[in-house]
């Protein structure tokens, strides 16, 4: 990833209000481009692991039913 594009995503990051909204912002791009977003994480942990861990994804966890995220997966309830 450029520079320029790191910088880029960071500012966007930092615009955006809350740090749930950091972690769905993150949470996308590592959807929409997985690359960009392990380059990202690589060159500025400081800036983004506050974000795709403690303490905001136990935040995510606690109002995980209610955010707008695409799941993926299968899900089993005690009576399958």
């Amino acid at each position: 990833m450029s520079a320029r594009m790191s910088q880029a995503l960071l500012t966007e990051i930092r615009s955006l209000s809350t740090d749930l909204d950091r972690y769905l912002f993150l949470r996308s791009l590592q959807e929409r481009d997985a690359a960009a977003f392990y380059d990202l994480l690589v060159a500025h942990p400081q800036d983004i692991l506050p974000f795709v861990y403690t303490p905001t994804v136990g935040e995510a966890c606690q109002k995980y039913s209610h955010l707008p995220i695409r799941t993926r997966g299968i899900y089993i309830t005690a009576n399958d």
